[in-house]
């Protein structure tokens, strides 16, 4: 029967000679299917941590594990270790705990010859070796289907024997006891700040020199300074973000430092993509720190600047990029536009204290109010040293001379990630060998930039997938690709569930069941083309999401954006279909219709982008973001929450072409673009991004003298010259003005005429007093002050900041 213990997860010891370790990395990918359903966890002596004795931490696992799993090999048999300790070791608990024992045939050798082993049946079925399968990728999905079934079958006839007491462990503390310290979180925090990042790799390459120098620009801090900021500026998938965790994860920190840290990247780096506000307000929350929810972003990110520098504190902002300016713009190139994080990023630079915060962006920072801090450095991270590139595709366990293998490095740019895709292209499709690979003839994209060998790389690994009739797992990663962040897994199924499934995408999803689109993400994982569990996928949290809340699912940014293109090119009609059931989820989380929260309104942001991509716009402007986000006349966002960083992003959608640009037409009605464009334009305003918002405001006024009504065009021509006036564009302040005095007189009203014209006299007189024309802004002054006694005769002279102007 089974024991007390029956409900939890098999305690799983993996034992491989260190000559497979890349099969052993390959199962553990794979596996993670099973951690998931809560089924199993894995021990590997890579788990021993640094300085402890290795033998007796071993032998530890061994008497902890409930099954063993041993990877067969010809290097294995040779293992004294692995056969005499290891294999012996659990033969013994076989006989007196009734421990599982599990063998993975990796590659051909004489394991017959082995009693221990010949008497089990192995895995895969009929003991065909993994390298026997093409693609090899089915035989790891097959040894985790066997050996599920295997502990499946254990757990029923047996159960698990029930834990019994370390003697050696402490009794746990009364927390109410004054004498007794409260426990060192610090490792705790140290894994929840490494499960909210991307970038986890079991091991990386040739990056000594970096990782070196972040030990020398960031010195002992947090605590022992001089800490700072460091900011890595890569191409895509360079592998900015798995050097931070192996940095973060290599050091020792002292009891106590607080870990904070977030991942902005998105699709690309466009500007509108993402706002930095909500991250913010959780890291101040973190410290204990509740500002007034309208506090602006700027303030924000000093006060968290402050707070972090007054005791041990570790930040991490992975993917700056969808916070600035696209480089493509000669004006800005890279600027940030979020004023809340240039704020955080300004402060630690200027005084970190005990703050050490860590940055990563495709493009550089050139704000000379952050770059000329004493404690900021900005630092180019390129691709891989050739040995370290050679080095990766050998321990990806690919077969080739060091000539083949260097030819194959050159031939992905010595990008990683390309790289990486590279190896299980040809892992699983290739025969595992690099000669196979350089045999083919690969045309590399054309276009500029490393990333490029990575984008092509992964239309060889979709080709090659489309050949092996693998459906699953190219609709799958098209449908993670529809994600511009990481995608609820629930959300996941709500695409699946479409009955009828949507043409040309969702019937090979709808066709499966739940453990095969597992099994589905795992190879996907396994090829470099799904960030690994707990690599990731912070963000909005899914919680009362539908029947499933596991962990986001995600990907890289490249292989996101490069799936995602490849849907909307090959079946536009499944790619807006599926949006708009993306939409309709997302706008139906919230527990409440107008959510009191930024934290609570985030799904109803992400349900506006989706509409806007299924074409869905009025509905999504006017259902969503204007009644349930704005709650219409109220503005709510804006003005209770001070969330307009987070309207700004949504409004993106909108907007596909960039904010200087008009919007989208599609079921719009010319009073809601009217209305989109003056909402942007507050927006930036209110920002600072001034620049920026010029395109909307021009754009607001040319439709209201298109549509003849004046009273508007005043009122939006008075508020371009407001914008203009601070970004010292004198000459068309003067011309807009002039313009929007003529245009008073066009108005029925003739109050309203009057004072129309009052304005754009006073802002006229400001635009030439501008530019050095005292005279002639005296005049238009004076001509403003006749207007203004018409209106109060009681008060002939021009007062507030009319008046101000005057004098």
């Amino acid at each position: 029967m089974p024991g007390p213990d029956h409900a939890r997860p098999f305690e799983l010891f993996i034992s491989y000679s260190h000559q497979s370790e890349a099969v052993k990395d390959r199962l553990l990918t794979n596996l993670r299917v099973l951690e998931r359903l809560g089924l199993v966890s894995t021990w590997t002596d890579r788990a021993i941590p640094p300085g402890a004795a290795w033998r007796a931490e071993i032998a530890a696992a061994i008497e902890r594990a409930d099954a063993a799993l041993f990877v067969v090999c010809e290097h294995f048999l040779a293992s004294g270790f692995c056969m005499d300790t290891e294999l012996a070791a659990f033969l013994r608990r076989r006989r007196e705990d009734g421990v599982l024992i599990l063998f993975v045939l990796a590659d051909h050798c004489y394991w017959k010859a082995i009693p221990a082993i010949a008497e089990h049946q192995l895995v895969p079925r009929d003991a065909k070796p993994i390298v026997a399968h093409n693609p090899r990728s089915r035989a790891y999905t097959a040894v985790v289907q066997e050996i599920h079934a295997v502990l499946d079958e254990h757990r029923e006839k047996h159960g698990l024997r029930a834990r019994a007491p370390d003697p050696d462990q402490a009794q746990t503390p009364d927390p109410s006891d004054p004498s007794v310290a409260p426990p060192d979180r610090t490792q705790d925090a140290l894994a929840a700040l490494l499960a909210e990042l991307p970038g986890a790799t079991p091991r990386l390459f040739g990056r000594e020199t970096e990782l070196a120098r972040m030990d020398t620009q960031l010195g002992d801090g947090p605590a022992g300074g001089p800490g700072g900021v460091l900011l890595w500026v890569a191409p895509g998938g360079v592998g900015k973000s798995a050097l931070t965790r192996q940095w973060l994860a290599g050091r020792d920190w002292p009891p106590g430092t607080r870990f904070i840290g977030h991942s902005f990247y998105s699709q690309g780096s466009r500007d509108q993509s993402v706002s930095a506000r909500a991250f913010l307000l959780r890291a101040l929350a973190a410290l204990g720190e509740h500002p007034e929810p309208t506090t602006a972003d700027a303030d924000l990110g000093r006060l968290l600047a402050r707070c972090a520098a007054g005791a041990p504190t570790v930040l991490a902002l992975d993917g700056l990029e969808p916070l600035q300016q696209a480089a493509d713009d000669p004006k800005l190139d890279g600027r940030l536009k979020d004023l809340g994080l240039a704020a955080l990023l300004e402060g630690l630079g200027r005084a970190p204290g005990q703050a050490v915060c860590l940055a990563s962006s495709r493009l550089p920072i050139p704000d000379p109010l952050i770059e000329s801090q004493p404690h900021y450095r900005r630092v180019r991270l390129d691709v891989l040293p050739r040995a370290g590139s050679v080095a990766l595709l050998e321990a990806r366990g690919l077969a080739g001379t060091p000539a083949e293998l260097d030819v194959m490095a050159g031939r992905c740019a010595d990008h990683p990630l390309a790289l990486v895709l590279a190896a299980e292209l040809t892992h699983s499709f290739l025969d595992n060998r690099a000669a196979v690979f350089l045999a083919r003839d690969w045309p590399v994209l054309a276009g500029e930039g490393p990333d490029r060998h990575a984008r092509t790389v992964m239309g060889w690994l979709d080709a090659a997938l489309r050949d092996e009739h693998a459906a699953l797992d190219r609709a799958l990663v098209r449908v993670l690709g529809l994600f511009d962040r990481p995608a609820p897994w629930a959300a996941v199924l709500a695409l699946k569930d479409q009955d009828p499934p949507l043409a040309g995408l969702t019937e090979p999803l709808h066709a499966a069941g739940e453990a095969e689109l597992e099994e589905s993400l795992a190879r996907l994982r396994q090829w470099g083309l799904a960030a690994p569990v707990g690599g990731g996928g912070g963000g909005w949290a899914e919680g009362d999401c539908g029947r499933d809340a596991r962990a986001p699912l995600d990907v890289h940014p490249l292989v996101r954006e490069h799936f995602g293109r490849a849907l909307e090119q090959e079946s536009p009609a499944a790619w807006r279909a599926a949006h708009g059931v993306l939409f309709d989820w997302f706008r139906a989380q919230p527990g409440e219709a107008r959510p009191e929260t930024l934290e609570g309104l985030e799904p109803l942001y992400r349900a506006v982008g989706h509409g806007c991509r299924a074409g869905r716009y009025a509905q999504a402007k006017r259902e969503v973001y204007q009644d349930r986000i704005l709650r219409g006349d109220q503005h709510y966002s804006l003005f209770q929450l001070g969330a307009i960083s987070a309207d700004l992003s949504a409004l993106a959608g909108f907007f596909p072409e960039g904010w200087s640009r008009p919007p989208v037409t599609g079921d719009l009605s010319e009073s809601d673009r009217s209305w989109l464009i003056s909402v942007v334009a507050f927006c930036l305003m209110s920002l600072g991004r001034l620049d920026e918002a010029l395109g909307p405001r021009r754009m607001e006024r040319e439709r209201w003298r298109e549509a003849a009504d004046w009273n508007n065009f005043c009122i939006s021509s008075n508020n371009l010259v407001d914008l203009l006036t601070p970004l010292g564009y004198w000459g068309e302040a003067e011309s807009v003005a002039r313009e929007a005095a003529e245009a008073a007189g066009r108005v029925a009203d003739q109050d309203k005429a009057r004072q129309r014209r009052l304005a754009a006299l006073v802002r006229l007189g400001r635009a030439l007093h501008g530019q050095g024309r005292s005279g002639d802004a005296a005049q238009a002054f004076a001509e403003a002050e006749s207007v203004w006694a018409d209106l109060a005769p009681h008060v002939p002279t021009l007062v507030s900041l009319r008046g101000f102007d005057y004098a």
